[in-house]
């Protein structure tokens, strides 16, 4: 069975950390990339290019820069944007 790819985008260090644990243990594949990378992104070290992953997913914030977006509409990719809330410190 074949692992589901998935690209994380985003400037937010800790959305893509949490992101990117949950999807470790469910058994995804995944790579993070921040916005400016994204912008640039041909292919990821293992070989992926943008066609390779299933989904792409970014904070709510990201939505606002009309580059990155486009970037990643005109693959094809459906888009997930997740608003992101600081959780509260004790």
């Amino acid at each position: 069975m074949r692992k589901t790819n998935v690209l994380i985008v985003g400037d937010n260090q800790d959305f893509a950390e949490r992101i990117g644990n949950i999807l470790k243990n469910i058994g995804c594949h995944f790579l993070t990339l921040r916005n400016r990378e994204a912008l640039q992104f041909q292919e990821s070290e293992d070989g992926l290019a943008k066609e390779d992953f299933d989904v792409v997913i970014m904070p709510l914030e990201a939505s606002k820069n009309h580059a990155l977006v486009d970037a990643f509409k005109h693959s094809q990719l459906p888009i997930f944007f997740f608003l992101t809330i600081p959780l509260p410190t004790n």
